[in-house]
């Protein structure tokens, strides 16, 4: 075949523009394109040819050789695929402007069938880099022959005899001054370990081996499953180099609505940290960070997921969101969901490091999907919350109540602030009574949304859940029930209530001298029916219109202060040292419930010093009494 020139159907100066503008967002992606038109070639000799009576096997290994010409600024990526005649050469590189280059690039766009392995614009990507560009191909047809194409981003193109004998293609690219970096071995290697790590077939760089080939998400289940731990870790260093490896992993297979297969990995990392997503068709890859698949709470897992039938256009890089994408989302969302579940009862070890890496996501993902109305997901998610105790580095809702007595498995006390309620947490613990420690901000949410989901449960925070006393109101509380409510049955410790009401000056609701289970406590505030709700709700709204939760002031009885000061109240009546007392306890109480401003505690301290001073006076006194 003599050389001619051959006009093409297509402006080459029209599309080009279009290539860079719309289709590819790096430069790279043109050895992504090439090597990929050379995998579907050895595919179709793989799948297809060899079953044809005409196909002659050569029996040599089917594979993708690169090579590096420095020297003459060439790269070349040769392939024994099933070739191309002529004339399926001038159809294939043509096919993209039938109806004009603009119009079919705008059109492909918005078009939802899959346009993934096209030949026509994945190669006329090498255009980018390339100043001229060689197309040397035999066809494996016996007697069909090949041809040998030379274009330089123009209209026109050369056509000549093919210089190879043997099937398959061969395509040059002369790169331009501005692209020495595709020159580079190092960066070679790792656009083909981004982009093609996992291609069913060897791709050789200068004659080194430079992809994996296996993809673990391709084999049966029984042949995943025979691969050692090990394996999985060199894969998963493979996509992140130098991470720790992953705690868990799991296979993914879904026929409907789209078919798609993956490994999904459950790193070790900071809670919060997001993974990468990497979305692959017919396991070259197409882009990372795929948000459309996984909600934001899940967006820690990472992994792959290779899927042909996935509305991705042309470019390999943009991806829609469509019914068939939330779909495939929501099937991810709830295998993700099955595998935790199933590593929570199976290897419970394990399921405690996820939650320590990754158990504020998991929350947030039961905030959000009970705020979606998506009851189904939030009963999964709740099963898989866990929380510190007072008796376990953590435990879950289930098996909390298994380890409670009969009559309260459906009483859950809780604390969200370790400090305000540490005195409270004591007595609880003192109850022989386990505490959920409630403390991240998220949590004030998880527990009202379980109130609504379980009317049944109990959920009380430890300054609001009543001791089991066995006490009755004395006769002076029972005149004034809108003030003071006290439990006791000593009538003397109505002179203390009538002091401590005048020492808190109305802040409290109620006084009740009751017997606690401490007697290091000699008073400690509770909430007041319905306060718990008033405080919660006054931290999401403006203080002018926030109403103060009703607080109850219990006098512990046996304590000894207390004990002291119902002798000294009924005996003595009231001095400055038994109100300096009074108000010191009511300060000391305060002050453990996290109720003091920054100006109140100078003002504590400048009343500590004050009562500190009488006191001393008032030893001193006694002293010179005695010494008389």
């Amino acid at each position: 075949m003599s050389e001619r020139e051959v006009t093409l159907t297509v402006d080459a100066a029209d599309v080009l523009p279009l290539i860079k503008q719309f289709l590819y967002s790096e430069r790279e992606a043109f050895l992504r394109e090439l090597v990929s038109n050379s995998l579907d070639a050895l595919q179709r000799v793989d799948k297809t040819h060899r079953l044809s009576s005409d196909f002659q096997d050569d029996q040599q290994p089917l594979k993708v050789e690169i090579h590096v010409d420095a020297v003459n600024r060439r790269l070349i990526i040769s392939d024994n695929g099933d070739g191309m005649s002529e004339e399926e050469v001038i159809r294939n590189i043509n096919q993209i402007a039938y109806s004009g280059a603009r119009k079919f690039v705008e059109e492909n766009l918005n078009k939802k069938e899959r346009m993934i392995g096209r030949f026509g614009v994945g190669f006329y990507s090498c255009f980018m880099v390339s100043e001229r560009v060689e197309i040397d191909t035999w066809s494996w047809r016996p007697n069909a022959g090949g041809c040998h194409w030379v274009g330089e981003g123009g209209s026109k193109v050369k056509l000549s005899a093919p210089l190879r004998q043997t099937r398959g293609t061969t395509i040059t690219c002369q790169l331009g001054k501005d692209a020495d970096e595709f020159l580079a071995t190092d960066r070679l290697v790792k656009i083909i370990r981004r982009y093609l790590d996992f291609a069913v077939y060897p791709i050789l760089l200068d004659g080194s081996l430079s992809n994996v080939t296996m993809a673990p998400w391709h084999l049966s289940r029984a042949d995943r499953e025979a691969l050692p731990h090990s394996k999985y870790f060199e894969l998963f260093d493979r996509l992140n180099p130098g991470e720790n490896q992953p705690i868990n992993w799991f296979a993914v297979e879904v026929e409907i609505p789209v078919e798609m297969r993956g490994l999904l990995f459950v790193p070790k990392r900071e809670d919060g940290q997001v993974g990468k997503l990497r979305l692959y068709s017919n396991r070259i890859f197409v882009c990372d960070h795929v948000d459309e698949l996984l909600p934001k709470w899940l967006a820690f897992l990472d992994g792959a997921l290779d899927s042909d039938d996935l509305p991705i256009n042309v470019s390999r890089e943009r991806f829609r969101v469509d019914q068939r994408v939330r779909q495939a989302g929501q099937f991810l969302t709830n295998k993700a969901l099955e595998n935790f579940t199933r590593v929570a009862k199976e290897q419970y070890k394990d399921y405690l490091e996820i939650w320590e890496n990754h158990g504020l996501q998991l929350k947030r993902g039961f905030v959000e999907t009970t705020m979606e109305g998506n009851s189904r997901l939030a009963s999964k998610l709740e099963a898989l919350l866990l929380f510190t105790s007072s008796r376990q580095s953590w435990t879950s809702l289930l098996r909390y109540q298994e380890r409670q007595r009969e009559g309260d498995r459906k009483t859950f006390l809780y604390l969200t602030d370790e400090r305000n309620q540490a005195v409270h947490l004591e007595l609880w613990r003192n109850r022989n009574r386990e505490v959920l420690f409630c403390t991240h901000p998220l949590d004030l949410l998880v527990i009202e949304f379980l109130k609504k989901a379980h009317p049944d449960w109990d959920l009380m925070r430890v300054d609001e859940a009543k001791f089991e006393l066995d006490a009755s109101p004395s006769s002076s509380a029972q005149q004034s029930t809108s003030t003071t409510n006290v439990q006791h049955p000593d009538v003397h410790s109505d002179s203390l209530t009538d002091l401590m009401r005048r020492v808190t000056a109305g802040e409290v609701a109620r006084i009740s001298v009751v017997t606690l289970p401490s007697k290091e406590i000699p008073a400690v505030l509770q909430m007041g029916e319905n306060g718990v709700e008033k405080e919660l709700i006054n931290k999401w709204t403006d203080q002018r219109h926030q109403e103060k939760p009703d607080r109850e002031l219990l006098l512990n009885s046996d304590s000894p202060l207390i004990q002291r000061l119902i002798e000294l109240t009924h005996q003595s009546g009231t001095n400055q040292v038994v109100t300096g007392l009074a108000t010191q306890l009511w300060d000391h109480v305060r002050l453990n419930a996290g109720l003091l401003s920054e100006d109140e505690l100078l003002r504590l301290a400048r009343r500590n010093a004050e009562f500190l001073t009488l006191v001393a006076y008032e030893l001193s006194s006694l002293s010179a009494k005695s010494t008389d």
